[in-house]
């Protein structure tokens, strides 16, 4: 049986989620975030900023699911947490020296991932995308960005990457950042 939360969640959050690779899992983690928040009491809700749609063949028992006209202020104000999918916005190169913004992204979608309040970027540490992800490393202007609210998700081999980037949140995906994540909402909260 899963942990109850301490209280009845009081704060508002908003968690962003976005794919360093095509295909690397934002819109399904996305989709078992908003679950597990809402098995702890939370009033959540899903918002689909990754332009596919994916959002809307989801059936989440006690989630709402937003995909069009989606406005992160509105729902922040009705729900407790706000997962937002941001999919893949950045296009990088396999090498990780070049980037773009991928085609229904604008500077705003960035500016809503930076300021949310919990960021997972998703990647793959296979040899032709882990650059992918050490874009975000390497690149200025995203490092200077990083606080404690960045959690970098591969499938495996996170030490690696922990080896070359100390300090920062780089985690396998088996393990229990929903925990982590849900902590710090119940710290913030006290």
């Amino acid at each position: 049986m899963l942990p109850t939360s301490f209280s009845q969640p009081q704060g508002h959050f908003v968690v962003g989620i976005m794919n360093a690779a095509h295909g690397a899992g934002a819109t399904t983690t996305a989709y078992n975030l908003a679950r597990y928040f809402a098995m702890h009491g939370y009033k959540t809700c899903i918002a689909d900023l990754s332009g596919t749609g994916a959002v809307k063949l989801m059936k989440a028992k006690n989630v709402d699911l937003y995909t069009e006209n989606i406005e992160i202020n509105q729902l922040t104000d009705n729900y407790n947490i706000t997962v937002c999918d941001f999919g893949t916005p950045i296009e990088v190169s396999a090498d990780g020296q070049n980037f773009k913004l991928a085609g229904v992204y604008t500077p705003q979608n960035i500016q809503g991932f930076i300021g949310s309040d919990i960021k997972l970027i998703l990647g793959f540490s296979d040899p032709w995308n882990i650059e992918k992800i050490k874009f975000f490393f390497n690149n200025d202007t995203w490092r200077e960005k990083f606080d404690n609210s960045y959690i970098f998700i591969l499938p495996k081999n996170a030490d690696k990457l922990n080896s070359l980037y100390p300090g920062y949140n780089i985690l396998n995906r088996e393990d229990d950042f929903r925990e982590m994540i849900l902590e710090v909402f119940r710290r913030e909260e006290s």
